[in-house]
């Protein structure tokens, strides 16, 4: 066994720096096994191949993970019988849409430049990084289809299964995940609803009861009308209320699924990492209670349980026993590595996109805030505020979601080195020590969650994007 994990973990660490691009099917009933490579799924709908029946624990792994959500926004589309045709037209509508906005958005700068328009450029170009980072996510998991399915599989086995029955300790570890997800799945739902409500529906709602006019593109002035939901260049007009509210309809409900493929991806991610850091402290919790757990063994062999622990010792079973335990923490984090390399090359691209484009995204809102506070109007003020810090704090928090998980799946696997020197290697034999010498020694660099190999997702990255963001409003206070 031993020489099978220094095996894996000499693998894995190779690997770390430069992760495949894609994983294949592997089984996890067999430790050893290694990694196979297929060709991916192409990102047109229908070349993604229909399924004639459903894996049972990717069934189960998608419900633990609380993953609906996902599914309803097209970035997990069911390819089950008719199912496959009906997602296959809803995929396809979303790349026409995403490619239509991402181009839009591109032409409306492009126009609107010359014009010197310093707020409606910021908030076009604010609007159009989101579209295109928006575009990048939902692609990317839908691209991933392979490796997502891996990964609710793994979750719908139960990661690994010890001989011995669960503590109420161990219990409550995974009850806790299981609530988080829970949570987690209504929050992120709600705050896609909240932000796209207030981004996309208050402002014309507010301008409609006030009585300004539909558009307000003038003669001589940008070709872009800032009174729509999304403002950007149309090649028709809507200076009437029809043409107004039917484009205005359209972009709301346009938005509001903009907003729930983010935050659904984001719901996902989160809740991966919730699953996988109840994991690693299951882990943890068995490795200092590996005694106990021995002693369960040790009494399932027939033997009897001395008054004194120390006496155990003596007996060369009790010895099997210990490192029987220690096998088994073993094959739990060889399953969690390949978890690991699994999740990495998941959400990997997502969290550039997020990381890349987050500081813009935050920084355009607080100058439009500013700028308006700047021209006095009471009443454009309180709207403006209320639309933009709402978006501002949505962009943070989808940010903050994913540094901080991220830093839990750090913080967690750092505990398990400890876990690992916490146990009773004094006493035990000399195989039992070796195993400990390599687990420790292997477990030294911790999980790390990076931004194709460029930025860790972590709480110091958190500090530096707000940094940043700070830097571009002050640079663009300068252009008031």
């Amino acid at each position: 066994m031993s020489a099978n994990y220094i095996r894996w973990l000499i693998i894995f660490r190779l690997r770390e720096s430069r992760l495949p691009k894609w994983v294949g099917e592997y089984n996890l009933s067999d430790s050893s096994s290694e990694f196979s490579f297929n060709n991916p799924p192409g990102m047109i709908p229908f070349v993604l191949k229909q399924q004639k029946e459903e894996d049972p624990d990717v069934v189960r792994g998608y419900e633990d993970l609380w993953a609906y959500a996902v599914r309803f926004y097209g970035l997990y589309p069911r390819l089950l019988n008719r199912w496959y045709y009906a997602f296959g037209i809803y995929e396809s509508i979303m790349h026409f849409l995403y490619s239509y906005y991402v181009v839009s958005y591109s032409i409306s700068i492009i126009i609107a430049v010359p014009y010197k328009d310093t707020g409606l450029t910021a908030t076009l170009i604010c609007l159009g990084v989101m579209t295109l980072i928006y575009f990048i996510v939902a692609h990317n998991f839908i691209y991933r289809r392979e490796l997502v399915d891996m990964m609710f599989k793994i979750v719908g086995q139960g990661f690994f299964k010890y001989e011995r029955p669960l503590t109420d300790g161990e219990k409550d570890i995974l009850k806790k995940a299981d609530v988080r997800c829970k949570k987690n799945f209504y929050f992120y739902n709600s705050l896609a609803v909240g932000a796209a409500f207030l981004t996309c529906v208050i402002t014309p709602a507010v301008h409609a009861l006030q009585g300004k006019p539909p558009s307000t593109v003038v003669e001589g002035g940008v070709p872009v009308n800032s009174n729509l939901p999304l403002p950007i260049y149309l090649p028709w007009g809507t200076e009437t209320h029809l043409k107004y509210w039917l484009t205005s309809v359209v972009m709301i409900q346009n938005g509001c699924w903009e907003a729930g493929v983010i935050c659904s991806a984001c719901g996902l991610y989160c809740n991966l990492c919730t699953r996988f850091n109840a994991q690693l402290s299951l882990l943890s919790y068995s490795l200092r209670d590996l005694e106990n757990r021995a002693l369960y063994m040790y009494e399932s062999k027939g033997r009897t349980k001395k008054d004194n622990d120390e006496e155990h010792y003596n007996d060369p079973i009790f010895h099997e026993c210990m490192n029987y335990c220690l096998n088994e923490n073993i094959k739990h984090h060889v399953v969690l590595m390949k978890f690991y390399q699994i999740l990495q090359n998941t959400v990997s691209l997502a969290i550039f996109g997020i990381f890349s484009g987050t500081a813009l995204q935050s920084s355009a809102p607080m100058f439009q805030l500013l700028s308006v506070v700047e021209k006095g109007e009471i009443d454009e003020i309180i709207l403006t505020g209320l639309v933009f810090l709402s978006n501002c704090l949505a962009n943070l928090t989808i940010l903050a979601s994913y540094c901080l998980y991220g830093q839990e799946v750090t913080d967690a696997s750092d505990e398990v080195n400890s876990a690992f020197y916490e146990t009773q290697w004094l006493c035990a034999d000399q195989s039992f020590k070796r195993k400990i010498l390599i687990c420790q020694a292997m477990t030294m660099q911790p999980f790390i969650l990076w931004a194709m190999g460029l930025i860790s997702a972590s709480s110091a990255t958190l500090m530096d994007i707000l940094k940043t963001s700070f830097s571009y409003v002050n640079l663009l206070l300068a252009t008031l």
